[in-house]
């Protein structure tokens, strides 16, 4: 794996954010998603859970609908904030 500042990339190419410290933040770790959720950032997307980590307040979500500024591509995984996303419909 190289690293690219806080971000790690796997063989794959796909990334996942490191925080700088190694403590979970408190009050992350109430997700209201589960994996096979579809959620979405701006209404155009649709996104699929893929992993739920409740320890650090995060999930990874695959594209599986490109939004319309095309930010990201179907197949492309992201990890982030759960608060950033809406949930479409659920498993």
């Amino acid at each position: 794996m190289k690293n690219d500042g806080l971000v790690r990339f796997d063989e794959h190419g796909v990334g996942r954010a490191e925080w700088p410290d190694p403590s979970p933040r408190e009050t992350m770790n109430d997700i209201q998603f589960k994996v096979g959720d579809v959620v979405s950032r701006d209404g155009t997307d649709e996104q699929e859970v893929i992993e739920v980590d409740h320890e650090w307040g995060l999930i990874t979500i695959k594209c599986i609908k490109e939004p319309i500024n095309r930010w990201i591509k179907i197949g492309e995984t992201e990890y982030n904030l759960p608060d950033r996303y809406a949930l479409v419909r659920s498993k």
